[in-house]
């Protein structure tokens, strides 16, 4: 059963909560399938460059901004709102991811507290919805803070994720829900592998990923 990050938490039996991080218009390609198999996938998105509110220089900058090649820059592009309210119409819970995905432990606290408040508030305005899910970018512990963490729960948040490889044998709680990454340009038998690899002391000392990857 897929579920959202709320039930994944409580839910018995055999569960999956699967998420994708960021403002992708691909991502739409996914609907049928998931349709089709009976998936509920889980959005975190960031609020500031849909393209029918930004420039597509603006746009461009983003992609690369996240790691994206001129190339996959130029073939790639972001979400309108319509096909925000398309994606959760189709049943799939969508989340926060700050406004603009910068590194939140580079700001000043007050200025990392407003990309979260107004991703917060953008997605509830767009949506008609509270936003009560958040994802913090990149994922590691070196870019998230205890002290945005508690901003996050005092605004509402209920569940606050990350993104750290080979966490699946720590417990998940609703303020820090683990998210293996599934590298998609990587052979099914490196993904597994993966999946065995305990790396809560790794990540504890060094606040790094215990594998490899295309991520920072």
């Amino acid at each position: 059963m897929f579920t959202g990050p709320g039930e994944f938490l409580t839910a018995a039996g055999n569960t999956c909560f699967l998420s994708f991080d960021d403002n992708y218009r691909s991502w739409l390609r996914t609907l049928p399938i998931f349709e089709k198999h009976q998936v509920r996938a889980t959005f975190y998105v960031n609020s500031w460059p849909f393209r029918d509110r930004v420039s597509a220089t603006d746009v461009r900058r983003y992609l690369k901004n996240l790691g994206l090649s001129d190339v996959e820059a130029e073939q790639e592009t972001t979400l309108s709102t319509a096909e925000l309210r398309e994606i959760a119409a189709a049943g799939h819970t969508i989340g926060a991811h700050t406004h603009t995905h910068p590194v939140l432990t580079a700001l000043p606290q007050v200025s990392a507290e407003e990309e979260i408040r107004i991703s917060k508030e953008e997605l509830a305005s767009l949506l008609g919805c509270p936003s009560e899910h958040f994802a913090y970018p990149f994922g590691m512990r070196r870019h998230f803070s205890q002290s945005l963490r508690a901003y996050c729960q005092s605004i509402g948040f209920a569940t606050i994720a990350n993104a750290i490889p080979c966490m699946q044998y720590a417990g998940s709680r609703p303020d820090s829900l683990h998210r293996s990454v599934w590298f998609l340009e990587q052979p099914l038998a490196f993904n597994l592998d993966n999946v065995c690899i305990d790396g809560r002391l790794f990540s504890y000392l060094t606040g790094r990923s215990a594998v490899g990857g295309s991520f920072s």
